[in-house]
């Protein structure tokens, strides 16, 4: 009986190939799903930006510059109002002045009208008229007593325009300042034609400080025969 022989596979082991089950690796063509979930690594690229927000900046430096050109205050530092157009340095004497006749109209509208009437024709026999007063425009009168009568306040009769008044006027000295009395005197003096130099506030506070501690109000003959202090 013959003995097999045992043969000996002297062969050198082939490794496993890629993908088998038994490898344990993954296939170059298959990515797993922890680096699928990742997102793309940034790229540089030449995308233009969005049109919408190209015309934005455009627009805003327009306007940028319109606002520069309109309030740029000439780019001084000393230069505070935004809406001033001229940045021609201006004189402070040189400085526009509010009309004293102006101002006075706010003060007769606020305390003499209802008597005075915005026509300054008064109320027949009772309040004497403004325009064309002889008083007023300091025909036989000069314009201290003017001043006097708004201080002071007037009682008694008194002769305007050929008529007669006998009634009594409130005294002013505690009610209004010496530049709101000059203005409303101005007021009425070149109002509803009448033409007569303005009042000043320094000629109100001359005569304020002059008869200051008198309490009654003047009566026709006193005022004329008081002298001016002008």
């Amino acid at each position: 009986m013959s003995t097999p022989e045992h043969t000996h596979d002297t062969s050198t082991p082939t490794a496993p190939q890629q993908g088998s089950c038994c490898s344990g690796s993954t296939a170059p063509s298959e990515i797993p799903p922890q680096v699928a979930r990742e997102m793309d690594e940034p790229t540089v690229a030449d995308s233009p930006a969005p049109i919408g927000l190209v015309i934005a900046f455009i627009l805003l430096g327009f306007w940028g510059g319109a606002y520069l050109t309109e309030y740029n205050g000439g780019f001084r530092k000393d230069v505070f109002n935004h809406q001033q157009k001229s940045w021609v340095p201006v004189e402070a004497s040189a400085a526009k002045k509010k009309d004293p006749a102006a101002l006075g109209k706010k003060v007769f509208t606020a305390n003499c009208v209802i008597c005075h009437q915005t026509t300054g024709l008064g109320m027949p026999g009772l309040y004497p008229p403004l325009a064309g007063s002889e008083l007023v425009l300091g025909q036989g009168y000069n314009d201290h007593q003017l001043i006097l009568i708004l201080l002071n306040g007037l009682n008694g009769p008194i002769k305007i325009k050929g008529e007669t008044y006998n009634g009594a006027m409130p005294a002013w000295k505690d009610s209004l300042r010496d530049d709101q009395i000059a203005n409303v005197l101005t007021y009425i003096r070149q109002e509803w034609g009448n033409s007569a130099a303005p009042i000043t506030t320094e000629a109100v506070a001359a005569l304020r400080g002059k008869h200051g501690t008198r309490a009654e109000a003047w009566t026709d003959s006193e005022l004329k025969a008081t002298q001016s202090t002008r």
